[in-house]
């Protein structure tokens, strides 16, 4: 290692992003603890998406970067650096792309900061990773950062710690998820960018197939209620709609019960990665290989179309598109087939 076991008694790990990125830094914390044992680890997220945080189980303290405008936000902001600087940290590392989580290690006052070449956030850094035209999933390329420092990842299997208390509320709230002997399949539609979106009708459909031999649940954010409840009624009120009436731990836990998810490119996808549950994901604008499950018994279904992926690759085409082709073409036909396929052992 470049920095001996000794220099380090606190980490500050930076991850300002969404729950997959925070979900999927997993195994850098669980390098870094075996690295350096006796050492803190505290990790700034995102609010309130820094709740996967809570269920990293290398992770020591979550702190949260709850600021939308620097402008406007400014005593908030000050605060948070204050409270930084009081911890001392010995190492910050910058995990994300943007200049934000390497202007926090730097104003951090972290002797050793680490993140990557990009969008000028080296500036902040004093070990730095050069910007790699290589496309690698997201795991490997956070690992990328505590390779350089020379913590080595033999291990890059996800967990999420569900705690018992998150299995027995979720009993109370959704009793056949715990107790019905029918399959359990979960659909979650949904995610906050509009382009990784499925046709309703597409949703109505396979939820119609999946009741027919599973007891089935439409999961997603309060604020998703109306799309969701919209799905079901369309199907025939044939699932229990869960929007924002589950914590994160009790998701978890669902997901875990669960026979099968059926979603879109998502937090719950990765939060999968650490049960045995299968999952059956839909990629359009956002490539598999960065981004997708990497368990064999996961599948990945995608439209044969040639602007897809454009994300990461080609940001203004992505901006121009209007007809999202590459997810309306995903038939729901082969959907269906292929949870058919995975249930048919159960």
């Amino acid at each position: 290692m470049l920095i001996p076991v000794q220099e380090i008694n606190k980490f500050l790990y930076i991850n300002i992003a969404h729950i997959g990125d925070i979900v999927l830094s997993l195994p850098v914390a669980r390098a870094l603890k075996a690295a350096y044992p006796a050492a803190q680890l505290d990790m700034l997220v995102s609010f309130p998406q820094g709740e996967a945080a809570y269920y990293n189980p290398y992770v020591d303290n979550v702190l949260f970067y709850n600021i939308r405008s620097w402008q406007q936000d400014k005593s908030r902001l000050l605060g948070i650096i204050t409270m930084l600087q009081q911890e001392n940290y010995d190492l910050a590392i910058a995990s994300c792309y943007g200049t934000v989580d390497p202007m926090m290690a730097f104003l951090s006052r972290a002797r050793y900061r680490a993140g990557f070449a990009v969008n000028g956030g080296e500036k902040y850094l004093n070990y730095v990773v050069p910007n790699n035209p290589v496309y690698v999933h997201e795991v490997e390329r956070q690992l990328q950062v505590i390779d350089m420092l020379g913590i080595k990842a033999d291990n890059t299997a996800i967990e999420f710690a569900i705690r018992p208390d998150d299995i027995a509320d979720l009993s109370d709230k959704v009793p056949s998820a715990m107790h019905s002997k029918r399959l359990k399949v979960i659909i979650c539609p949904i995610s906050d960018r509009p382009q990784k979106m499925w046709p309703l009708a597409n949703h109505i459909h396979v939820l119609k197939a999946m009741a027919q031999q599973a007891q089935c649940y439409l999961i997603g954010s309060n604020r998703q209620a109306a799309f969701l409840n919209e799905i079901n009624e369309g199907a025939g009120s044939v699932a229990e709609v869960l929007a924002g009436s589950l914590t994160l731990g009790e998701l978890g836990a669902l997901i875990q019960a669960a026979d099968l998810l059926i979603t879109v490119d998502t937090g719950p996808m990765h939060i999968a990665q650490a049960f045995d549950t299968p999952v059956i994901c839909l990629f359009g604008p956002t490539d598999p290989k960065r981004w997708g499950p990497r368990r064999p018994q996961d599948i990945i279904i995608r439209a044969s179309v040639p602007c897809s992926p454009c994300w990461d690759i080609d940001d203004e085409r992505h901006k121009r598109c209007r007809e999202n082709r590459c997810m309306t073409e995903i038939r729901p036909e082969t959907v269906i087939a292929a949870a058919a396929n995975l249930l048919k052992n159960k």
